[in-house]
């Protein structure tokens, strides 16, 4: 009833935690591809629920042609992203392509420990954007908004003032994922000593 889709390692971000920003993919998900893996998921599942995720799945060019064909068959469809591309058009046409949720990334509300953590500058003021940016442009509750947020050592005295800001945002809600720290995400093997 829940599938998981990983559409590639791209990303904009250089994340401490995470390695797949230092593989670059040149093959993307075409429509006809992600149309064809929906279709025969859906044959062999009938209604199931959809996970999108990568590296940032905003960077695969038919990724909202994808979520609205899979949000056209009845299958509810989410995605993961650092809202580091959601700018005023792409927040529209995420609102268009009828996507069930969005999970944005956001660490700490203090910006320069987010961008630190994502390794990029700007990620902080991105992620803000791209969430007020939902909000503004849906009509119903549809994209459920959450935030996706690591804990780790870094962050963990954020967590609490970060999950009261999620409430007061009247976002739909947040979800934690501790880092261990010796692994990241691309290399998920613990490092030889």
């Amino acid at each position: 009833t829940y599938v998981s889709l990983f559409v590639g390692r791209n990303c904009p971000l250089h994340c401490q935690h995470c390695s797949f920003w230092k593989e670059k993919e040149t093959h993307q998900l075409s429509f006809e591809q992600g149309k064809l893996i929906i279709d025969r998921l859906f044959s062999w599942l009938g209604p199931f629920r959809l996970n999108i995720s990568g590296g940032e799945p905003l960077l695969t060019k038919d990724m909202l042609p994808i979520i609205a064909y899979t949000e056209g068959k009845g299958i509810r469809c989410g995605m993961a992203s650092n809202g580091y591309l959601i700018n005023e058009l792409v927040a529209k046409k995420i609102i268009d392509s009828d996507l069930s949720n969005i999970n944005i990334s956001l660490d700490s509300l203090n910006p320069s420990k987010h961008d630190r953590i994502r390794g990029t500058k700007g990620a902080f003021i991105k992620a803000v954007h791209a969430i007020k940016l939902i909000q503004k442009f849906r009509t119903s509750k549809k994209p459920l908004v959450y935030i996706n947020s690591i804990i780790s050592g870094e962050n963990s005295e954020d967590l609490i003032p970060l999950t009261k800001w999620v409430k007061d945002q009247h976002l739909d809600g947040i979800n934690f994922q501790p880092i261990i720290s010796d692994r990241t995400f691309g290399n998920m093997h613990a490092k030889k000593k």
